[in-house]
């Protein structure tokens, strides 16, 4: 799925410990949640589905990439595990991190940034996890 060169620079962003520790995030981290970040042929990505692909293999659509150990910035695929929409939620909801998703007004200023992230190629999903809303929310966004 990801060349040698790729691989690499990946891994160079990457504080490696042991198997049971974070493995926190060198590179860029977005600027709402601190989720790593990770271009790659002109899209950016999560870092932490990257590591998640890079170990178990592509990510089907519609699922996410969720952390055990609830630290965004960490891309040890020990504590990265797959869930739909509905798991992200009521992990979201067991870890008392829901206020966000549900009802909130996302401002102009950044709507307007979400357009131009999405225009530059970042992916709807990954957008949708910075901003924690549903990609259903950023959708909306992008063609309004």
């Amino acid at each position: 799925m990801y060349d040698s060169k790729t691989t690499e620079r990946f891994w160079a962003k990457v504080d490696i410990r042991n198997q049971e520790d974070c493995w926190p995030w060198l590179g860029s981290l977005n600027r709402p949640n601190g989720y790593g970040c990770f271009r790659i042929l002109g899209k950016t990505k999560g870092a932490h589905r990257v590591s998640f692909e890079m170990r178990f293999g592509e990510i089907a659509n519609g699922l996410f990439v969720m952390h055990t150990c609830d630290n965004p910035p960490c891309v040890n695929p020990n504590h990265l595990i797959l869930g739909t929409n509905h798991d992200n939620v009521l992990d979201r909801m067991r870890k008392q991190r829901h206020c966000k998703s549900f009802g909130i007004k996302i401002p102009l200023e950044d709507r307007t940034l979400i357009i131009q992230r999405y225009n530059s190629g970042e992916s709807i999903d990954f957008l949708a996890s910075e901003y924690d809303v549903t990609e259903a929310r950023i959708h909306q966004i992008i063609k309004s």
